[in-house]
């Protein structure tokens, strides 16, 4: 039997956008060095830095710090069996077999699996809600405006009440904008009856500008808008989200297009929690580093 030198550190990586830092052991081996993650997330203020464990008291999600403690010290006992094993087998080590296994261990549990999936439906709610809560919603509502005022001529009041109303309903997932368009046109064919605002046509032509005007704001905002703001949430590029709508487009038509976007930012949570070790997906998610673990 032979000894295999090896050492482990645990730290916390580079705080994120929201401040948090992911707890990380630094596995050591042969003069090559390898970061696996524990697959826990805290503020830098709830770490001890020294002791390289939670600090006494803190309570993390509903998780007192004993217990986060427990789980990190089973981490380090698992690596260290690991080396152990090796040596009484008389094997090689390998930091690349080393994280397999660690991750099928700690990360892909049957024991866990509830635990991921309810961390997979946050980060999936958390992406889509913080994209939709305000930057598309205003973007909607001044195309609208612009729309209604400058081409229905509806005036500026009106249009700003009524592209109001469409941008709050565009927050709703696929009904929503649909619901906005109905009432833009419903409030539009209204004001035209008893005020006569707007164009000089016929009420059931002025309806269909109007609708064409909501539906080429709509269009804009899946072709245009989508792929800008939805990059930025889950941090992909535009042209990235433009492709993917255009695969789903192109298998699935417009019901495919529609879910193109929740379908890819699902594939994007669950490559990162469970598959971030690939090359390729570290290619495809460079800061994946920083946001895998939560």
């Amino acid at each position: 039997m032979r000894f295999i030198k090896h050492g482990v550190a645990v730290s916390l990586s580079q705080p994120r956008k929201n401040g948090d830092s992911s707890v990380v052991l630094r596995v050591t081996c042969g003069g090559k060095r390898d970061d696996l993650h524990s697959g826990i997330c805290l503020s830098p203020k709830q770490w001890n830095e020294k002791k390289g464990r939670v600090r006494h008291g803190v309570n993390v999600n509903g998780v007192p710090y004993n217990v986060l403690n427990d789980a990190i010290d089973e981490q380090v006992s698992f690596i260290h069996g690991y080396f152990n094993g090796c040596a009484m087998r008389d094997e090689e080590a390998s930091l690349s077999d080393l994280k397999a296994r660690f991750n099928m261990k700690f990360k892909m549990s049957a024991s866990k699996s509830s635990d991921e999936l309810f961390y997979l439906f946050d980060k999936f709610i958390s992406v889509t809600s913080e994209t939709k809560r305000w930057g598309e919603p205003m973007c909607v509502a001044v195309l609208n405006f612009l729309g209604l005022s400058l081409i229905a001529r509806i005036g500026v009041t009106y249009a700003l009440g009524i592209a109001f109303i469409a941008g709050i309903l565009n927050i709703i997932p696929y009904v929503g904008p649909i619901i906005g368009e109905a009432i833009g046109v419903l409030l539009c064919m209204v004001l035209k009856y008893g005020t006569g605002v707007g164009l000089d046509v016929n009420i059931w032509v002025f309806a269909l500008i109007v609708l064409a005007i909501m539906l080429g704001v709509q269009l804009i905002d899946n072709f245009v808008l989508q792929p800008i703001i939805y990059s930025t949430s889950i941090q992909a590029t535009p042209l990235e989200i433009f492709i993917v709508m255009l695969i789903t487009g192109h298998i699935g038509g417009i019901l495919g297009m529609l879910a193109a976007i929740p379908a890819y930012t699902v594939i994007r949570v669950i490559a990162g929690r469970f598959f971030y070790d690939k090359k390729f997906v570290q290619r495809l998610m460079p800061d994946l580093e920083k946001e895998i673990t939560k």
